[in-house]
This record gives C-alpha cells, structure tokens and sequence, in this order.
C-alpha cells in the first residue's frame, strides 16, 4: 500500500435509544457530512482501491452516502478497534492494493493518524488531530 486515508464515520443518529451501539445509522447532519466528505475524497483525485472498515452500521452508512463506490473488505476487529489494532488490520492488505481508505471510529482513527504523522512542528493539521478528529474527518 503507498497511499492510506483515514475517513471516520458520519454523525450517527441516537434517536432509537433500544438500537446497540454497533446497529446505530446515521442522522440526516451525518448523511449530509458524508455527501460533502465524499465529493471532497473523489476531488483530491486518488483513485482508492479499496475500503477497509467497520461492518458497524453508522460506517457503512457513510460509505453508502458518500457516493465512493470502492470495492469494500469489512472487518470485525475494526469495530471501536485502538490504533494498534488497526494497523495490524492495515498489514493484512495485499501490497498490489496502491491506495487504501480506513473507515472506522475514534479514537482509533485519531490515535492511528498521530502515530503515523510525526510532530514536526511545521505540520498545522497535526495540532487540529491532537485537537479533535470529528464525525465525518478525512
């Protein structure tokens, strides 16, 4: 793999307070942001080969709304999985897999995204990570 992006899923909707954490959609704000968020991955001009993500239902929703249309391998390890456990995830991609997208959660995502960016102090977004990596983040 020679390019990896990091998508956590779209604002998900408490409203059926009966539904497990993993069966949670999206609500309409997350439907909208994985839209906007999917329009923004297809105009960065990567062409991804393949999504990795999280089988839970607010993940799959936000590859659905997001319009991506990538050939998908779903995981149950990378269901509120730590950083750690994903990159053990990210080795078991075929290495003639160019460019992968990681859906899943936080703070797995954030965590990930840290280790791998290092802290140069000329990087500005690494301080916005530090900060938050929000519903929807690419």
């Amino acid at each position: 793999m020679k390019r990896l992006g990091l998508l956590r899923h779209a604002k998900s909707d408490w409203d059926d307070l009966s539904l497990r954490d993993f069966d949670r959609g999206l609500n309409k704000r997350g439907r909208k942001g994985a839209a906007l968020m999917g329009a923004h991955i297809r105009d960065s001009g990567v062409k991804w080969d393949m999504a990795l993500a999280s089988p839970a239902e607010r993940v799959k929703r936000t590859l659905e709304a997001s319009g991506l249309e990538l050939p998908t391998r779903f995981e149950e390890d990378a269901y509120l999985a730590d950083a750690a456990s994903l990159m053990t995830l990210l080795r078991t991609v075929d290495d003639d897999q160019g460019a992968v997208l990681l859906a899943a959660h936080n703070p797995g995502l954030q965590e990930l995204a840290l280790e791998l960016v290092p802290d140069d102090g000329e990087t500005p977004l690494f301080d916005e990570i530090m900060r938050k990596y929000p519903t929807a983040a690419y």
